[in-house]
């Protein structure tokens, strides 16, 4: 997707969050849930420092594929391109965020999540991988 005029901006949380467990497989009610390639011009101009905010937000998924999106931020706004909690199996490959701090602003009590190949920064530079229980 091309979003021309209108930054990325994802919120996808779940009402009963205390009843997930990330390495339990059958508190999960929602599954297998894929960002790919979609491309916004506009910067997403929420939060402040130092503790920011984001554009996706994802909460209780088992199976989640966020890869090839870019998501342009303000300058000295400390943003981040996600906010998740209580993920399982979740790998983010491949997003570029200009500006921003960090792709991930957490990853709270989620499993076997991989972070790689990621851009961020006002001179891109590839982010060091953050690993919650390994990339294959």
């Amino acid at each position: 997707n091309r979003l021309t005029g209108s930054p990325l901006r994802i919120s996808s949380v779940v009402a009963y969050f205390d009843g997930i467990h990330a390495k339990d497989p059958s508190t999960f009610r929602r599954h297998n849930y894929q960002f790919i390639g979609n491309h916004s011009d506009t910067a997403n101009a929420t939060g402040s420092c130092p503790d920011g905010s984001y554009a996706i937000r994802l909460f209780g998924i088992d199976g989640v594929v966020l890869q090839d999106n870019t998501q342009p931020f303000p300058k000295s706004r400390c943003m981040h391109l996600l906010d998740a909690a209580k993920l399982r199996n979740a790998r983010v490959t491949g997003n570029v965020a200009l500006n921003a701090q960090s792709i991930a602003k957490r990853y709270y009590k989620s499993a076997n999540v991989c972070e790689r190949n990621n851009y961020i920064g006002r001179r891109l530079t590839r982010q060091r991988h953050q690993v919650v229980s390994g990339c294959r």
